[in-house]
């Protein structure tokens, strides 16, 4: 079981923000925003799978930056 670490996930986001050229502030408010998102969606709910959890992150980015969206669903794979 893996527990839920807002700071490990908003460097995480920072990381794949920074390596698609965001600058760094706005990377920093994109990563805040979707941890945020995520934390806020996980008041309440019991367990929950880590595919329920980048499932929100990905909305969330998609709406606010769709190039960290797409560098976020394919981390780790390769293209």
């Amino acid at each position: 079981m893996t527990i839920f670490s807002e700071e490990t996930l908003k460097q995480e986001l920072m990381n794949d923000a920074l390596a698609v050229r965001i600058p760094e502030g706005q990377a920093e408010e994109l990563a805040s925003l979707a941890t945020a998102e995520v934390k806020k969606w996980l008041e309440g709910r019991g367990k929950v799978t880590r595919g329920d959890i980048q499932r929100v992150i990905y909305q969330t980015l998609m709406r606010h930056n769709e190039n960290l969206a797409f560098a976020y669903a394919i981390e780790g794979r390769v293209i």
